[in-house]
């Protein structure tokens, strides 16, 4: 199992209990979960987690919005950050890298796509 705390970000209770079902499948044990981004600033400024898999289209807040506040902050500005969409929008996506995503992972996705993308964030694998 990966001690690494994982914080998974989204609006969609079903699509956040499934994301922390593939992780666990994966072997992340140590996850949490939130439903809004604001939520998961707190949450994030609480503890220091290793990965951050949020949503990119959240209402209020989006996931874009998540990232570039935990980028300009104090607070792990490093942090391993994947956001997670069903848009297929090249523009949205070029907008998240260079906001300082590490990955996009296009959904729905299934447990071994998330472990292959997760094995080859080198950031991660540092943590």
């Amino acid at each position: 199992m990966k001690k690494l705390p994982v914080l998974v970000v989204d609006d969609s209770v079903c699509t956040a209990n499934i994301v922390v079902s593939l992780l666990k499948l994966c072997g992340y044990s140590d996850v949490d979960k939130e439903g809004s981004a604001q939520s998961a600033l707190w949450k994030f400024s609480q503890r220091p987690y290793s990965l951050v898999l949020a949503d990119m289209a959240m209402p209020v807040t989006s996931g874009i919005e998540l990232l570039a506040a935990i980028r300009r902050g104090v607070i792990r500005p490093n942090v391993c950050f994947v956001l997670m969409t069903a848009l297929r929008d090249r523009e949205v996506i070029d907008a998240a890298v260079r906001l300082g995503a590490d990955s996009i992972l296009l959904k729905p996705f299934t447990a071994d796509t998330l472990q292959t993308k997760l094995s080859s964030l080198a950031k991660l694998q540092a943590a």
